[in-house]
């Protein structure tokens, strides 16, 4: 079973050592307004909607621009702070593990930086979308440090791959509070994410 949380202290880290990884995108950061702002755009250019063979695309399309031009907002900044405290304070540690391509380190450190978080301070695992989280875990992340593991993501695959080929893991699926009504919004129009 996966609890979904909508800030970070409601995460269990209880127990000294815990190593929490935690996803970037819609996790600590993310884009309130993108997925309403582009999905009216692209149904003016797209009156059939969901039935056009392009919508998809173009709707994939015109939120990488958006992420790119826009500035991101923190999710759970006070939560994420607290965390983070908590983690140092109990020989803990926070690593980000993100499905983005290694290539977008410099524009990622950025946007980190531009919400208050260092992120020299912090490893990041970029997956570059060619495996799982699951996967990308246990292949490349040792456990051996650490009493127990928490993994953070708010896309429901990453958090299933982890389960099912990490099981030892326990999995948070985050959702931002003022985001729920995209949750509706994703099952309503199945829009593409990541």
């Amino acid at each position: 079973m996966t609890t979904t949380i909508s800030s970070f202290t409601q995460l269990n880290l209880d127990k000294p050592r815990t190593l929490v990884l935690c996803d970037i995108d819609d996790t600590i950061l993310h884009f309130p307004e993108r997925d309403t702002f582009c999905k009216e755009i692209v149904d003016d250019f797209y009156p059939n909607g969901i039935h056009d063979n392009t919508y998809y695309a173009e709707l994939k399309k015109l939120k990488d621009m958006y992420i790119l031009i826009k500035e991101p907002k923190h999710t759970d900044y006070s939560g994420f702070v607290s965390m983070v405290n908590t983690l140092k304070s109990t020989n803990g540690q926070l690593m980000f593990l993100t499905a983005r391509h290694i290539d977008s380190d410099k524009w990622t450190r950025r946007q980190l930086r531009k919400l208050g978080i260092n992120p020299d301070e912090f490893y990041i695992h970029y997956t570059c979308a060619m495996m799982s989280k699951g996967d990308y875990i246990k292949q490349n992340i040792s456990f051996t440090n650490w009493a127990t593991t928490i993994f953070v993501d708010d896309f429901d695959p990453y958090i299933q791959s982890v389960r099912d080929i990490c099981p030892e893991i326990t999995c948070y699926k985050f959702q931002a509070k003022n985001e729920a009504y995209l949750t509706s919004l994703k099952k309503d129009y199945k829009l593409f994410y990541k």
